[in-house]
């Protein structure tokens, strides 16, 4: 083939017997001069090439295939002809006219199904340290199992060697080579190729150039290299903090590899995992710590292989993957398009693949590639979480009206982004008439990340209609600054008997209509007012907060200092009598603080200080305010009314022998007496009158009497006490 090749359009049937389409563009194909690390041995080499297309069962070269029409082994070349499995040329010549051996899983081909494919007798007496080799190519979104059985002239040896599911991307990829180590075995033998028919016609597993090869001392290759959990071609930034690496070292020498150790280099970075020893045809998979965090920028990751021992073949000790760190990409693909998908007129549907989120994070846009689509036609991105499949729609975006016919990328908004906690999400595209040609590439294909739905079909991989791919659609991801504004909080002050406090003096700028939240739980916030007497005295916070059309919020905090009140102590009133010395005020108050002022109301003239002087004042009612500040506060105050009276003289040289407790007091209290025990005693409370308002006998007192005077009216009254031989007067108030 020569000149320009033109890119068509085939269909293929799905296994719900719906067409999806799938644009190809076939590639100029490069021939490859491939050789063996190990030579074959003559006569024992098999390349299939002298066989015709379509040859099955026995084959002119000696091998035997199953003669099943259902599944078999059938010579072919040029590709197989179900799209999206098989290889595309041979591993011999590179080209479309080499012939390879390949199982047609389509049908009447059927999950389960066996093909066998037997050599001729292959001889190992020249060999010291025997293997099998032989090229195989495993691309299909439903592929099946390849097992390799060994006959040592009794019977068969299963299982020798197996090689499970796909191993290519797409049928474009490279051939890999596989060696058996064969050294268990002796003279003469048979190898047996058993293919299993996987769960669809994207199963055509193939092989070419069968030989055997002696098996070097030790020989550490390196494969699967990937970076992990999953395989991004671009991390945005805040996702980029959890990358390791992996790779498989496999001993395809023939004896065993000691301190196989895998390397991944990073710029400055590097770091290692090892297995202490690695028996002939073992393998390890083994996984590097974590990447630092990196700046943004393209990435090569080096991954090498080393043993003790001396490595036959350095060749295969090497592999590098590349990959970027943005600001806000999140992608799979590469960039590059080569082929499209869509479910086809008249069938609506959603085509998308799944994302992973280490850290919380917001979605802002999608970008994805169209190749295709129909000027005119519709589709939006929808975001689903996502577990065993896609779950139901969290949020999707604008809708794009496409304005061209040709290919190109698109990016579309979410009119509210979306902040992703750590997970894996969905992101799906949508197709509602016109084939949507959503881009598709093999570039970095991963089993179960891309999905489709259509009709009334379930879920399905991509892969298992037969397109294992990898889709041009990115998460993009950044900061959103919410369009509520609450403004700017700050710290005030007032005291708890200021009176009803406004928060929104507090606030700078800001939304109207949010909502105030009492943080402490004080129970002093109404709306926006806080009643300082409920809340008391101490620090308080106060959160304002405002919500924009997305439902993100915006919020700020007042601070709200309120003082403790001035307490001035509590009113009382006392009696005293006009010869009584001075006194302070301040005991009447109770409890107060200190620094206040007093002040005398009724200008008695009698006030120095706190001292009161009865003698100075005369008989009469006065009253003094005793009054305290704070800042931020209102003043507050308590009186202390002092009543003069004019008293009876009483010597105040001839010494009371009762007490009275307590003086003052409101009307009950006690008198005792204890020089009056056993004696007769009489008692007599009398006014400022001379009228007598108790009298009591007592003619064998006890030295105390428990007296109640609630009958009388405040005021001062003279208690006698007389015992026959003396008397004794004392002043009493009541209050």
């Amino acid at each position: 083939m020569g000149g320009i090749v033109y890119p068509y359009i085939f269909c293929i049937e799905t296994l719900y017997m719906r067409k999806i389409y799938q644009t190809v563009y076939l590639l100029p194909l490069l021939l490859l001069l491939l050789g063996l690390s190990s030579t074959p041995v003559w006569g024992q080499f098999y390349n299939f090439d002298g066989l015709s297309v379509g040859d099955v069962g026995t084959l002119s070269n000696g091998w035997v295939g199953s003669p099943t029409t259902n599944f078999s082994w059938r010579a072919d070349n040029n590709g197989t002809g179900s799209g999206g499995t098989g290889p595309d040329v041979d591993h011999t010549l590179g080209t479309a006219a080499g012939i390879y051996m390949y199982t047609e899983a389509s049908t009447p081909a059927a999950p389960g199904d066996t093909a066998f494919l037997e050599s001729p007798n292959l001889n190992l007496a020249t060999f010291n340290a025997p293997a099998l080799s032989f090229w195989y190519h495993k691309a299909g979104g439903s592929m099946g199992d390849l097992y390799v059985d060994i006959f040592n002239g009794t019977t068969y040896i299963r299982d020798v060697d197996s090689i499970i599911g796909a191993t290519q991307n797409a049928t474009s990829d490279p051939w890999l080579e596989r060696r058996v180590n064969l050294t268990a075995f002796t003279g003469t033998i048979r190898v047996r190729f058993r293919a299993v028919c996987g769960a669809g016609f994207a199963g055509d597993m193939a092989i070419d150039d069968v030989s055997l090869v002696e098996l070097p001392a030790q020989d550490v290759e390196i494969a699967d290299e990937v970076l992990l959990p999953v395989r991004y071609a671009q991390y945005p930034l805040p996702q980029s903090t959890n990358i390791s690496f992996g790779a498989t070292l496999t001993n395809i020498g023939a004896q065993t590899a000691t301190n196989a150790k895998l390397r991944v280099t990073v710029g400055a970075w590097s770091d290692s995992a090892q297995v202490a020893s690695l028996a002939a045809g073992a393998s390890a998979n083994l996984t590097t710590g974590t990447l630092p965090p990196q700046p943004l920028g393209d990435y090569t990751a080096l991954f090498e292989s080393s043993i003790t021992e001396p490595d036959s073949n350095q060749a295969n000790n090497n592999a590098t993957a590349n990959f970027s760190i943005s600001d806000s990409i999140y992608a799979r693909d590469d960039s590059v398009a080569t082929g499209a998908l869509g479910i086809g007129p008249g069938t609506a549907g959603i085509l998308g693949q799944n994302f992973d989120v280490y850290v919380t994070d917001t979605i802002t846009t999608v970008s994805f590639f169209l190749n295709g689509p129909s000027q005119g036609d519709t589709t939006f991105v929808s975001l689903h979480p996502f577990t065993t499949q896609p779950g139901a729609e969290i949020a999707r975006t604008d809708t794009l009206f496409v304005p061209v016919a040709g290919p190109g990328w698109y990016t579309l908004n979410f009119p509210c982004p979306q902040i992703l906690t750590p997970g894996t999400y969905f992101l799906g595209v949508h197709e509602f008439d016109p084939n949507v040609t959503l881009g598709t590439t093999s570039f970095n294909y991963q089993p179960n990340t891309t999905w489709i739905i259509f009709g009334t079909n379930p879920w399905n991989t991509s892969e298992s209609y037969g397109f294992p791919v990898t889709f041009l659609l990115r998460a993009n991801f950044g900061r959103y600054t919410p369009e509520a504004n609450a403004g700017m909080g700050s710290t005030d002050s007032t005291c708890a008997n200021a009176g009803m406090f406004d928060l929104g003096t507090a606030l700078s700028g800001g939304d109207p209509g949010g909502t105030w939240v009492d943080a402490g739980a004080t129970g002093g916030l109404s709306g926006t007012m806080v009643d300082p007497s409920v809340t008391g005295a101490g620090t308080f916070t106060f959160t304002y907060g405002v919500i924009d059309a997305c439902g993100y919020t915006d919020s700020t905090d007042v601070t709200l200092v309120i003082a403790a009140a001035p307490n001035p102590g509590v009113d009382s009133t006392i009696m005293v009598c006009d010869f009584d010395a001075a006194f302070d005020l301040t005991p009447f108050l109770g409890t107060a603080d200190a620094g206040g002022t007093w002040n005398d109301d009724d200008n008695s003239g009698a006030l120095t200080g706190t001292n009161f002087d009865p003698n100075v004042a005369g008989p009469g009612t006065f009253n003094f305010t005793y009054t305290v500040s704070a800042p931020d506060c209102a003043d507050e105050s308590a009186t202390v009314t002092v009543s003069v009276m004019i008293c009876p003289a009483i010597d105040p040289a001839i010494p009371l022998s009762f007490s009275i407790v307590p003086n003052p007091n409101h009307g009950i209290f006690r008198l005792e007496a204890p020089g009056s025990v056993g004696q007769e005693l009489e008692v007599r409370i009398i006014d400022l009158t001379g009228r007598a308002v108790y009298e009591h006998t007592l003619y064998n007192a006890s030295g105390t009497l428990e007296v109640d005077l609630n009958h009388v009216s405040r005021g001062l009254y003279i208690v006698e006490l007389n015992n026959g031989e003396s008397s004794t007067q004392g002043r009493l108030i009541k209050e």
